[in-house]
Protein backbone atom coordinates (compact mmCIF):
# COMPACT_ATOMS: atom_id res chain seq x y z
CA UNK A 1 0.00 0.00 0.00
CA UNK A 2 2.74 2.46 -0.98
CA UNK A 3 0.58 4.92 -2.85
CA UNK A 4 1.75 8.25 -4.20
CA UNK A 5 -0.28 10.13 -1.61
CA UNK A 6 1.38 8.15 1.17
CA UNK A 7 4.84 8.85 -0.23
CA UNK A 8 4.05 12.57 -0.39
CA UNK A 9 2.89 12.60 3.21
CA UNK A 10 6.03 10.80 4.31
CA UNK A 11 8.23 13.29 2.47
CA UNK A 12 6.51 16.25 4.08
CA UNK A 13 6.66 14.64 7.51
CA UNK A 14 10.35 13.87 7.07
CA UNK A 15 11.09 17.49 6.25
CA UNK A 16 9.32 18.49 9.47
CA UNK A 17 11.19 15.96 11.59
CA UNK A 18 13.69 18.41 13.02
CA UNK A 19 10.78 20.36 14.48
CA UNK A 20 7.57 18.51 15.23
CA UNK A 21 4.49 20.18 13.76
CA UNK A 22 2.77 22.48 16.19
CA UNK A 23 0.66 20.36 18.56
CA UNK A 24 -3.04 20.79 19.07
CA UNK A 25 -5.03 19.83 22.14
CA UNK A 26 -4.86 16.08 22.48
CA UNK A 27 -7.92 13.92 23.21
CA UNK A 28 -8.69 13.13 26.84
CA UNK A 29 -7.94 9.43 26.31
CA UNK A 30 -4.29 10.28 25.63
CA UNK A 31 -3.64 10.96 29.29
CA UNK A 32 -1.77 7.81 30.39
CA UNK A 33 -3.96 7.27 33.47
CA UNK A 34 -7.13 7.63 31.41
CA UNK A 35 -5.88 5.40 28.60
CA UNK A 36 -4.76 2.62 30.91
CA UNK A 37 -8.14 2.66 32.65
CA UNK A 38 -9.77 1.65 29.34
CA UNK A 39 -8.13 -1.76 29.20
CA UNK A 40 -10.53 -4.64 28.55
CA UNK A 41 -10.08 -8.34 29.18
CA UNK A 42 -10.55 -10.44 26.07
CA UNK A 43 -12.52 -13.65 26.30
CA UNK A 44 -11.16 -16.60 24.33
CA UNK A 45 -7.68 -15.12 24.01
CA UNK A 46 -5.85 -18.31 24.98
CA UNK A 47 -2.81 -18.65 22.77
CA UNK A 48 -2.26 -14.87 22.52
CA UNK A 49 0.82 -13.68 24.41
CA UNK A 50 1.47 -10.34 26.15
CA UNK A 51 -1.94 -9.06 25.08
CA UNK A 52 -3.27 -5.68 26.13
CA UNK A 53 -6.49 -4.35 24.58
CA UNK A 54 -8.07 -0.95 25.08
CA UNK A 55 -11.61 0.09 24.21
CA UNK A 56 -11.84 3.76 23.32
CA UNK A 57 -15.37 4.65 22.34
CA UNK A 58 -16.31 2.45 19.40
CA UNK A 59 -12.77 1.23 18.77
CA UNK A 60 -10.52 -1.45 20.25
CA UNK A 61 -6.75 -1.01 19.97
CA UNK A 62 -4.73 -4.11 20.80
CA UNK A 63 -1.05 -4.88 21.16
CA UNK A 64 0.40 -8.36 21.58
CA UNK A 65 3.35 -10.68 20.93
CA UNK A 66 2.03 -11.84 17.57
CA UNK A 67 5.07 -13.86 16.58
CA UNK A 68 5.08 -15.88 19.81
CA UNK A 69 1.31 -16.35 19.75
CA UNK A 70 -0.80 -18.81 17.82
CA UNK A 71 -1.62 -16.98 14.61
CA UNK A 72 -5.05 -18.62 14.50
CA UNK A 73 -5.79 -17.31 18.01
CA UNK A 74 -4.82 -13.78 16.98
CA UNK A 75 -7.08 -14.07 13.93
CA UNK A 76 -10.00 -15.26 16.08
CA UNK A 77 -9.49 -12.32 18.41
CA UNK A 78 -9.58 -9.89 15.50
CA UNK A 79 -12.60 -11.60 13.95
CA UNK A 80 -14.49 -11.30 17.24
CA UNK A 81 -14.16 -7.54 16.82
CA UNK A 82 -15.41 -7.55 13.23
CA UNK A 83 -12.11 -7.63 11.31
CA UNK A 84 -11.94 -10.04 8.40
CA UNK A 85 -9.34 -11.86 6.32
CA UNK A 86 -10.08 -9.50 3.42
CA UNK A 87 -8.26 -6.69 5.24
CA UNK A 88 -5.76 -9.04 6.89
CA UNK A 89 -7.73 -8.89 10.15
CA UNK A 90 -6.65 -5.25 10.63
CA UNK A 91 -3.56 -6.69 12.31
CA UNK A 92 0.04 -5.59 11.69
CA UNK A 93 2.85 -8.06 12.31
CA UNK A 94 6.02 -5.95 12.46
CA UNK A 95 8.63 -8.68 12.80
CA UNK A 96 9.29 -11.93 10.95
CA UNK A 97 9.77 -15.61 11.76
CA UNK A 98 6.14 -16.65 12.18
CA UNK A 99 5.19 -17.79 8.68
CA UNK A 100 1.49 -18.15 9.47
CA UNK A 101 1.34 -14.64 10.93
CA UNK A 102 3.11 -13.30 7.84
CA UNK A 103 0.46 -14.96 5.68
CA UNK A 104 -2.61 -13.95 7.67
CA UNK A 105 -1.76 -10.39 8.70
CA UNK A 106 -0.15 -7.24 7.30
CA UNK A 107 3.53 -8.10 7.40
CA UNK A 108 5.78 -5.05 7.76
CA UNK A 109 9.27 -5.85 8.98
CA UNK A 110 10.71 -3.23 11.34
CA UNK A 111 14.26 -3.47 12.71
CA UNK A 112 14.87 -3.60 16.45
CA UNK A 113 14.90 0.04 17.59
CA UNK A 114 17.32 -0.91 20.38
CA UNK A 115 20.05 -0.66 17.73
CA UNK A 116 18.86 2.51 15.98
CA UNK A 117 19.71 6.14 16.57
CA UNK A 118 16.73 8.50 16.96
CA UNK A 119 17.10 9.74 13.38
CA UNK A 120 17.30 6.22 11.94
CA UNK A 121 14.34 5.05 14.05
CA UNK A 122 12.21 7.94 12.81
CA UNK A 123 13.22 7.44 9.18
CA UNK A 124 12.96 3.65 9.01
CA UNK A 125 9.81 3.25 11.08
CA UNK A 126 8.19 6.21 9.34
CA UNK A 127 9.08 4.94 5.87
CA UNK A 128 7.92 1.38 6.45
CA UNK A 129 4.87 1.86 8.67
CA UNK A 130 3.90 5.36 7.61
CA UNK A 131 2.22 4.29 4.33
CA UNK A 132 -0.44 2.51 6.39
CA UNK A 133 -1.54 5.73 8.08
CA UNK A 134 -3.94 6.58 5.26
CA UNK A 135 -7.62 6.31 4.36
CA UNK A 136 -7.02 3.51 1.85
CA UNK A 137 -8.96 0.28 2.37
CA UNK A 138 -7.19 -2.00 4.81
CA UNK A 139 -5.02 0.78 6.23
CA UNK A 140 -4.70 1.53 9.93
CA UNK A 141 -7.01 4.50 9.77
CA UNK A 142 -9.52 2.68 7.54
CA UNK A 143 -9.63 -0.17 10.06
CA UNK A 144 -10.43 2.28 12.84
CA UNK A 145 -13.32 3.81 10.91
CA UNK A 146 -14.73 0.74 9.20
CA UNK A 147 -13.94 -2.13 11.57
CA UNK A 148 -13.43 -0.45 14.92
CA UNK A 149 -10.34 -2.55 15.53
CA UNK A 150 -6.57 -2.41 15.03
CA UNK A 151 -3.92 -4.77 16.39
CA UNK A 152 -0.16 -4.49 16.20
CA UNK A 153 2.70 -6.56 17.51
CA UNK A 154 6.10 -8.09 16.87
CA UNK A 155 7.43 -11.41 18.19
CA UNK A 156 7.86 -10.81 21.91
CA UNK A 157 6.17 -7.37 22.05
CA UNK A 158 9.18 -5.75 23.65
CA UNK A 159 10.90 -3.58 21.05
CA UNK A 160 9.29 -3.12 17.63
CA UNK A 161 5.67 -3.79 18.56
CA UNK A 162 5.36 -1.32 21.46
CA UNK A 163 7.06 1.34 19.34
CA UNK A 164 4.56 0.74 16.52
CA UNK A 165 1.66 0.86 18.99
CA UNK A 166 2.96 4.20 20.24
CA UNK A 167 3.05 5.41 16.63
CA UNK A 168 -0.59 4.42 16.27
CA UNK A 169 -1.55 6.51 19.30
CA UNK A 170 0.48 9.48 18.13
CA UNK A 171 -1.02 9.36 14.65
CA UNK A 172 -4.41 9.79 16.32
CA UNK A 173 -3.31 12.96 18.09
CA UNK A 174 -1.77 11.80 21.35
CA UNK A 175 1.36 13.77 22.13
CA UNK A 176 4.49 11.75 21.35
CA UNK A 177 5.48 12.00 25.00
CA UNK A 178 2.18 10.57 26.25
CA UNK A 179 2.15 7.84 23.60
CA UNK A 180 5.67 6.81 24.59
CA UNK A 181 4.81 6.90 28.29
CA UNK A 182 1.83 4.61 27.71
CA UNK A 183 3.69 1.92 25.78
CA UNK A 184 6.72 2.08 28.05
CA UNK A 185 4.46 1.49 31.04
CA UNK A 186 2.52 -1.36 29.44
CA UNK A 187 5.31 -3.32 27.72
CA UNK A 188 8.52 -1.68 28.96
CA UNK A 189 11.48 -0.10 27.17
CA UNK A 190 13.48 -3.36 27.25
CA UNK A 191 16.80 -1.62 26.44
CA UNK A 192 15.29 0.42 23.60
CA UNK A 193 16.75 3.93 23.93
CA UNK A 194 13.93 6.21 25.05
CA UNK A 195 15.00 8.84 22.52
CA UNK A 196 14.85 6.37 19.62
CA UNK A 197 11.37 5.14 20.50
CA UNK A 198 10.17 8.70 20.97
CA UNK A 199 11.59 9.77 17.61
CA UNK A 200 9.72 7.03 15.74
CA UNK A 201 6.52 7.90 17.58
CA UNK A 202 6.99 11.59 16.82
CA UNK A 203 7.20 10.81 13.10
CA UNK A 204 3.73 9.24 13.25
CA UNK A 205 2.41 12.28 15.10
CA UNK A 206 3.64 14.49 12.27
CA UNK A 207 1.95 12.26 9.69
CA UNK A 208 -1.38 12.54 11.48
CA UNK A 209 -0.99 16.29 11.89
CA UNK A 210 -0.81 16.67 8.11
CA UNK A 211 -4.46 15.54 7.89
CA UNK A 212 -6.25 17.45 10.65
CA UNK A 213 -9.77 16.82 9.34
CA UNK A 214 -9.20 13.08 9.15
CA UNK A 215 -7.54 13.02 12.56
CA UNK A 216 -10.55 14.85 14.01
CA UNK A 217 -12.88 12.30 12.42
CA UNK A 218 -10.89 9.41 13.86
CA UNK A 219 -10.88 10.99 17.30
CA UNK A 220 -14.67 11.23 17.08
CA UNK A 221 -14.79 7.52 16.30
CA UNK A 222 -12.76 6.89 19.44
CA UNK A 223 -15.34 8.74 21.52
CA UNK A 224 -18.52 7.29 20.01
CA UNK A 225 -20.83 4.88 21.76
CA UNK A 226 -19.45 1.31 21.67
CA UNK A 227 -22.80 0.21 20.23
CA UNK A 228 -21.74 1.61 16.86
CA UNK A 229 -18.95 -0.97 16.51
CA UNK A 230 -18.63 -4.74 17.00
CA UNK A 231 -18.93 -5.69 20.66
CA UNK A 232 -15.65 -6.40 22.45
CA UNK A 233 -14.83 -10.03 23.09
CA UNK A 234 -15.26 -9.72 26.82
CA UNK A 235 -17.42 -11.38 29.40
CA UNK A 236 -18.04 -10.98 33.13
CA UNK A 237 -16.26 -14.27 33.73
CA UNK A 238 -13.20 -13.11 31.80
CA UNK A 239 -12.82 -10.11 34.04
CA UNK A 240 -12.75 -12.16 37.26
Amino acid sequence: MRLASSVLLLAVAASAHTQTLLPTAEPAFCSPDVFLAHEVTEAGADGVQRLHSYRLGAVVLAGMAIGYSEASAVARLAAAHGATSEERFCTWYVNDGNAEAERLFRHVYLPNPAFLSPDKAANIFGTRLGPYFTEERGSVWWCIEERGFVAVGCNGQKHRGPTAFGMLLASLGCSPEHAAEIVNHVWGLNVVPAASRLAAIRRAYDLGALQPALRSRLQQRLSESPSSAPRPATSPEANK
